[in-house]
């Protein structure tokens, strides 16, 4: 059985800081990565990884990183694209 691999984009503003997350799906496998617009110059970029193991028990991995660009804009490809269907795969 081949798993589909699904997308989604949000982004949303509040008073004072935008936010944009992107959700990356196949099977039992996820990474969702969510960025935040920081109040100096930057962005604020969260990765979760959710996936089931081998031995079929759930995992999950959080990751933060400062950027100073936002990778989630839409007007350049989407550099961390290939960086979730690659750890999708694992």
């Amino acid at each position: 059985m081949k798993s589909k691999v699904s997308e989604k984009k949000v982004s949303s503003r509040n008073a004072e800081k935008e936010t944009w997350s992107k959700r990356v799906r196949k099977g039992d496998n996820s990474v969702d990565i969510q960025v935040e617009e920081l109040y100096n110059t930057g962005y604020l970029v969260t990765i979760e990884k959710n996936w089931r193991d081998k031995k079929g028990d759930y995992k999950y991995d959080c990751k933060k990183y400062y950027s100073e660009t936002n990778p989630l804009a839409e007007e350049k490809p989407d550099p961390f694209d290939e960086l979730a269907k690659t750890i999708v795969k694992e």
